[in-house]
């Protein structure tokens, strides 16, 4: 357990320094070489045996023809005893030493038989060097650079560290090859037998862990075949290096023999015929099982580039160097012909078009077609035109010929067009259709404004497009990101401190972790129950990010949704953070006209109570002191009483309009009783005075409410109520009113006349219009149905968390 933790821990660390990495690689890759060339080229002007041979003392078969070694009788598999009687220890002294063309008494040991052949010593010059090592070091380097591209690009992947050290093992094994059989030193002899078990066992587990379906991913998982593989390679490399250790401790001949053995047949058959089974059977899996068409075309090329790569690679060094077959070629650039192989795995894995084949493609089919096209018309055009000609002239001329070519060229550039969308959609649907899901989705976000509408867009088109399982936008609420929830009550959350997010604020690319990243990124990732996270950053500013779950189907997401995913998370972020400036501007104007509508009800409380401490009791003494007046003149029969009488009677009729308007202004009962109480007192006085019957629904919850939601609510249906009367021609009207968990719910009806709703933009319901305008104060929604002849209705939701965070408070 210990151990696991130890190396994931390790792992960790790694992922944080991937440049210090790659560093490290490529200083192995030229310090192996530096030795291959240092020990290699020091021969160079001396004399050597004249032939090359392997650390079990075998005759190799890249020895050439020419040399000295065959032209004596020496053929591959023969394997040296003794050098002029000396133990073979001494032959690179003993060559060292002689000069060149001194013969030396080889004893080989060929087949059954031992013979002795004599073969002088041949100058080693620069060439022999240079047919070999500058085309495999140009491979090694191209090996490692793939390596180490594809790493950078997303070193969390787990298949992008196992291909970075599979193309590290690939990049070491040529300067060991040509140093342990072209050198007499042979310093690099202890690892050749690790390295040629590891590089095989390398690519079985790179090539079993191949990007697939979650299906697969749980077949592995249980098991565990890579790690089979890996207990099988150290297990071979660890007998068969600690046989040859103490071969050549001991020295005896019968160890020596069983090495070369073992290191011929046995090895190759082993570790390299069956390299292609096991390396083609997940590719042909991917390809014949049902899963993605990306992944299918990836599988594809990679066993194009396995097979052409691994032939290069049997071909020129791997067959010659394990069982003495003479190699294919002798050119000096044979060995660049292995570097189709790294490179087919990178563009795999990456989808990265180093060269991109499918533009070039693409081009050649639009051209194509068009040549053709407007070939065939020309020649039509010009046929019917000749003819048409010479019906009319009764001769030929060339400019018969003007006509055609000038509508050729007329037609050219929207014959392209369309060629060029036939192409697409035939031949390229997938880039196609991403490059169709851009466009509408940059054109759509240009007319959105609010959160809300972006979050819906960003979903609908990851959800259509990529058919991910769920997509959330993650943004920074106090001390957490949450997810901007179409549904607003969600509460999950993650620290703004914690590792997935300090990652995506350093790392623009997509965090895509596969099931068995132990990371803590990858754990807190997958407790939010997403599998990927791409950073939100507008003018490098972290604004949050963007999780998705994996798709409905399992089939993994691909490179290119990947590049998708990023240009979208690219365009949200500005929409995001232009939609919360708006926002900010709307709550700011939003607050402005509540404090406005706070002012007005203060006034109009102000003016109420003026003049009902003012100017009502003013006129009530009036019409007391009238009235008494009018009685004594009455006792003394002055018709003065009958003018008094009148004038009492008009200041009790302003007594009742003063009282009417200071009930309009505010019922005294909305403050002394609350919001149930006045509505039921307004609504009785309305059914007396419009004769418009009134049923009315209260939840009995619509209690200890704020003020101002209570003046709101009141001044709606006060207004609702005055538009009936004014131009519904109705004799009912349903009122309701209800408190929800969330929100408030007002729902008003008429059996009215009904009218256009399109014709209250043109000024003549300025009612409606002031209600709509107090519901969106409060982050509420209006809505109004109505078509003649069919009454009307409105539909009014407030928020109650709109309501809570407003700055509104409860008066009482």
């Amino acid at each position: 357990m210990n151990i696991q933790k130890n190396y994931s821990e390790f792992l960790r660390k790694l992922n944080a320094h991937p440049h210090l990495v790659s560093s490290l690689m490529l200083m192995l890759v030229l310090t192996l070489w530096g030795i291959t060339t240092l020990s290699i080229s020091s021969q160079i002007g001396k004399p050597f045996p004249g032939f090359f041979f392997n650390p079990a003392r075998v005759v190799s078969s890249f020895t050439p023809k020419e040399f000295t070694g065959w032209q004596a009788g020496l053929r591959p598999w023969d394997r040296i005893i003794a050098v002029n009687g000396h133990n073979v220890r001494e032959l690179r002294k003993l060559v060292q030493g002689a000069s060149i063309g001194q013969e030396f008494q080889y004893t080989l040991e060929r087949g059954n038989h031992q013979l002795t052949i004599s073969v002088p010593t041949m100058e080693f010059t620069p060439d022999i060097v240079v047919k070999i090592l500058p085309a495999y070091f140009v491979s090694s380097l191209v090996f490692i650079f793939v390596g180490i591209f594809v790493y950078l690009r997303n070193s969390t992947f787990k298949i992008n560290r196992y291909l970075l050290v599979y193309l590290l093992l690939w990049s070491l094994g040529p300067s060991i090859i040509w140093e342990s059989f072209l050198s007499l030193s042979k310093w690099m002899g202890y690892l050749l037998i690790p390295y040629a078990i590891s590089a095989p066992v390398a690519g079985w587990v790179l090539f079993l862990n191949f990007p697939v379906n979650n299906t697969r991913q749980r077949f592995l998982q249980k098991w565990s075949l890579g790690r089979w593989y890996l207990i099988f390679g150290f297990v071979s490399i660890g007998l068969m290096s600690g046989f040859q250790i103490l071969t050549n401790i001991t020295d005896v001949d019968g160890m020596w023999r069983i090495l070369a053995f073992v290191m011929g047949w046995p090895y190759f058959l082993a570790f390299g015929l069956s390299s292609i089974p096991l390396k083609l059977m997940p590719l042909f899996l991917i390809i014949f099982q049902k899963g993605e068409r990306i992944l299918k075309q990836q599988a594809l090329v990679v066993i194009i580039g396995l097979l052409l790569g691994l032939s290069g690679w049997y071909l020129f060094i791997w067959a010659p160097a394990a069982i003495n077959v003479a190699p294919a070629l002798s050119t000096q650039w044979s060995g660049l012909i292995p570097a189709i192989y790294p490179l087919s795995i990178g563009y795999a894995i990456l989808r990265y078009h180093l060269l991109d084949i499918r533009v070039v493609v693409r081009k050649g089919l639009i051209y194509s077609l068009l040549t053709a096209s407007l070939t065939v018309a020309f020649v039509l055009l010009a046929l019917l035109s000749a003819s048409l000609y010479r019906e009319l002239t009764g001769g030929e001329s060339i400019l018969s010929m003007v006509l055609p070519a000038l509508l050729v060229a007329f037609i050219f550039q929207p014959a392209r067009h369309q060629i060029q969308l036939f192409v697409d959609r035939a031949f390229f649907r997938k880039e196609y259709e991403i490059r169709q899901t851009l466009t509408r989705f940059s054109q759509n976000l240009i007319t959105l404004r609010t959160r809300s509408e972006v979050v819906r867009l960003v979903r609908e088109t990851i959800m259509n497009t990529l058919k991910a399982g769920d997509v959330k936008i993650w943004i920074l609420v106090e001390d957490y990101f949450q997810p901007v929830s179409l549904n607003k009550h969600a509460h999950q959350k993650i620290s703004k401190d914690s590792a997935l997010v300090e990652f995506l604020r350093k790392n623009s690319r997509v965090f895509y972790p596969l099931s068995d990243n132990i990371s803590d990124e990858a754990k807190e990732l997958h407790a939010i129950g997403a599998h990927i996270a791409v950073s939100l950053k507008s003018a490098d500013k972290f604004t949050g990010f963007l999780s998705l779950t994996e798709r409905q189907s399992g089939v993994l997401y691909s490179q290119d949704d990947l590049e998708l995913l990023t240009m979208i998370a690219y365009s949200t972020a500005l929409a995001m953070e232009n939609s919360l400036l708006y926002e900010e501007k709307t709550e700011m104007m939003r607050l402005q006209a509540v404090q406005a509508t706070s002012i007005q009800e203060k006034e109009r409380r102000r003016i109420a109570s003026e003049l009902h401490d003012g100017v009502g009791p003013s006129l009530a003494s009036l019409n007391i002191r009238l009235q008494t007046a009018r009685k004594q003149l009455e006792r003394e029969n002055n018709p003065i009483s009958v003018e008094l009488a009148e004038m009492a009677e008009q200041a009790q009729e302003n007594i009742h309009d003063i009282r009417r308007l200071i009930y309009d202004l505010r019922p005294s009962a909305l403050d002394e009783l609350g919001l149930v109480p006045a509505l039921r007192e307004y609504i009785n006085r309305y059914q007396k005075d419009q004769k418009i019957s009134v049923s009315c629904e209260f939840n009995d919850s619509l209690t200890n409410l704020s003020t101002d939601l209570e003046t709101t609510l009141f001044r709606i249906i006060q207004e609702a109520l005055a538009n009936v009367a004014r131009h519904s021609h109705a004799d009912n009207v349903e009122i309701m009113i209800d408190k929800k968990e969330f929100e408030f719910i007002v729902y008003i009806r008429d059996n009215g006349i009904g009218f256009d709703p399109a014709s209250q933009q043109n000024g003549s319901h300025l009612g409606l219009w002031s209600m709509q305008k107090r519901v969106e104060q409060f982050g509420g929604r209006f809505q109004l149905i109505s078509s003649a002849g069919l009454g009307t209705e409105i539909f009014i939701q407030v928020p109650m968390d709109y309501i809570s965070s407003g700055g509104i408070k409860n008066d009482g």
